[in-house]
């Protein structure tokens, strides 16, 4: 659904409308005499205020500028009014042509509007011309043969030049527009705070606009393409993207790398969705950065989306921290998701695909599969989990289309040897190694990565096995079978489909001998919560339910009802750190406690058992 803009006097958008208009009148009065004509550069500024903010600016530019100097040079004619015209159709022109594409003009479109202007402006000021020879009775004969294809000649090569000189000026006002805020929208001893930046993007849900990446690459280009200074691994999935992404981060920065790592969503804190070097961004750079794609994103008709917003701000935080590599975390498909505006990554990384968001991504595996594959792109090298065979089928086919490299996991290279709660022993190749993540899946997650890191390497990027080796040994990732205690053994994760649950007891069979657990549960209602709830029904005692933080959540009293109809034991719970004693007091020092599905879940648990009994 497309967004309404508010109408609103925007105070930059005016002043560089007047400054234009301003430097319209001068460049129409002074005149360069060449080839028998006056040469003028009036229309430059028209082209600017139409290619920047559309056909109204560039109109009134056109008006206001050739209006002036006209008066100057000529004074009031009978024909002054339509000397002004071929000048305020071009700012038209202009700006609807740059509307049409969204204000994302590439050299050869901003050379093709600036000719076709300059020569419409000449043509249309000929018949203006030949009316003013017969009121003032000048000769005109000259004009309509040799002299007009002269004229015609210059009109040319001034679109051409306007056309050259065009883009880095679009550019660098843009740029200046982001950075500079006027006190008529924010007072200057008031700067946005964290928390104001973090309620103005939520303030945007995804929800109300259409899939698309026209947005992202607006707000992009007001900021002067950060994106296109950096490189990235680009991850898609539908399971094990984050843990991918934390271990590769973890790897390049113990090989020396300077990284961003872009996630979502969060856990505890929205300054995790991005990091440097494992840091999250300051609140205040995030406020800072915030205050300049606010004007950009404000002043697009169609506003952009939450995610598309700190996308574009995690585009300019990484750039101004000067990242060797980001590691970039799709949202949700990949070929229509925000992060999908940069060019060509290093590698295009495909995780584990299941069933999800199917009314955006497609039915049925192959078209989920195709969605994600839109990551790809010709000039980078590809890496595929070793899932399911058909969706492997439909990423080596992308791949063959575009003459891509490819790796698909080969998980014989991978031996488990043992997994206790502080990590795993495998081999990859023979060579030994220490996970710190827990869980089986992790496995074939390690696998993807190691895959990874052989792709960088073949394409220059230096990365010792013994970085590989610190990488994974030191992984931290919140929240994915994370142990928080273990008097008794209190497990979260925030596993939130039946392919989550699946994985979750597997390791439980390993991490808990047989023995029974009590729960901390709540979902969201439009997952696939049966399918969930019959797979975690056997390993469960009892459980206590809870209502994620979400406006998609299913009720604490509902999913309590549903699983005592199922047969269980269950308990709706209205707090979080009610859950959490009653829970670990059910459990006693020898039993266990985990808590499940839903990230939104995660987050207010993780933060209540560090408040209530300290970091493990």
């Amino acid at each position: 659904m497309k967004t309404k803009r508010r109408f609103k006097i925007n105070a930059r958008q005016l002043a560089l409308d007047a400054m234009l208009a301003a430097m319209c009148a001068v460049l129409g009065y002074v005149a360069v005499d060449a080839l028998s004509i006056k040469i003028t550069f009036e229309s430059l500024p028209i082209l600017l205020g139409g290619l920047l903010f559309g056909p109204l600016d560039g109109a009134l530019i056109g008006l206001v500028g050739t209006g002036v100097y006209q008066l100057l040079r000529y004074g009031v004619s009978a024909t002054t009014v339509l000397w002004m015209l071929p000048y305020i159709i071009s700012g038209l022109v202009a700006g609807f042509y740059a509307k049409r594409r969204n204000f994302e003009l590439d050299r050869k479109q901003a050379l093709l509007i600036a000719i076709v202007c300059e020569l419409l402006v000449t043509l249309l000021n000929t018949p203006v011309m030949y009316l003013d020879s017969k009121i003032y009775g000048y000769y005109f004969k000259g004009y309509i043969s040799g002299m007009l294809l002269v004229r015609l000649g210059v009109a040319l090569a001034k679109g051409i030049v306007f056309g050259l000189v065009l883009p880095p000026l679009l550019k660098a006002i843009r740029r200046v527009l982001s950075r500079k805020t006027s006190g008529s929208e924010k007072a200057a001893d008031h700067p946005m705070t964290e928390k104001e930046a973090i309620q103005y993007i939520e303030a945007y849900t995804w929800s109300t606009t259409k899939l698309g990446l026209e947005r992202t690459k607006t707000l992009l280009q007001g900021l002067g393409d950060p994106q296109k200074k950096l490189k990235f691994i680009h991850v898609a999935g539908s399971n094990g993207k984050g843990s991918t992404c934390a271990m590769l981060d973890a790897i390049l920065r113990a090989a020396g790398y300077k990284t961003g790592l872009y996630i979502s969503p969060y856990i505890q804190d929205f300054c995790e969705r991005m990091q440097v070097n494992g840091e999250n961004i300051p609140g205040e750079t995030l406020a800072a950065l915030t205050e300049r794609v606010k004007v950009i994103a404000d002043a697009m008709e169609d506003h952009p989306s939450q995610f598309e917003l700190v996308t574009a701000i995690a585009m300019e935080y990484f750039y101004e921290a000067k990242c060797d590599i980001v590691v970039l975390e799709v949202g949700m498909g990949g070929a229509l998701d925000s992060t999908n505006a940069i060019d060509a990554p290093e590698v295009a990384v495909i995780t584990n695909i299941g069933l999800e968001h199917t009314e955006y991504l497609g039915d049925t595996l192959e078209k989920i599969a195709a969605t994600k594959a839109g990551i790809i792109k010709p000039g980078c090298s590809a890496v595929c989990y070793d899932g399911a065979p058909e969706v492997t089928e439909v990423i080596r086919g992308v791949c063959e289309k575009l003459g891509v490299p490819l790796r698909c996991n080969d998980f014989s290279r991978l031996t488990p040897l043992s997994e206790t709660l502080d990590g795993q022993e495998i081999t990859w190749d023979g060579r030994p190694y220490r996970l710190a993540l827990l869980g089986r899946h992790q496995l074939h997650n390690t696998a993807t990565v190691m895959e990874t890191v052989d792709s960088l390497r073949e394409r220059g990027w230096e990365i010792p096995d013994e970085a590989v080796r610190t990488g994974l040994a030191s992984v931290k990732w919140p929240a994915r079978l994370e142990v928080l205690g273990r008097d008794p053994l209190f497990l979260l994760d925030g596993g939130h489909n039946p392919q989550c649950a699946e994985a979750l007891c597997a390791s439980l069979d390993t991490l808990l001998g047989g023995k029974k657990a009590i729960f901390i549960i709540g979902v969201l209602a439009d997952k696939d919560y049966p399918q969930i709830m019959s797979l975690v029904m056997p390993y469960a005692e009892k459980f206590f339910c809870l209502t994620p933080h979400s406006s998609r959540a299913l009720t604490a009293e509902h999913l309590a009802e549903y699983l005592q109809e199922q047969g269980a034991q269950a308990v709706a719970c209205h707090d979080i750190e009610t859950a959490i004693r009653t829970a670990r007091d059910a459990a006693g020092e020898d039993g266990a406690v985990v808590s499940f599905g839903s990230l939104y879940l995660a987050g207010g648990v993780r933060t209540a058992y560090q408040t209530l009994y300290g970091k493990e």
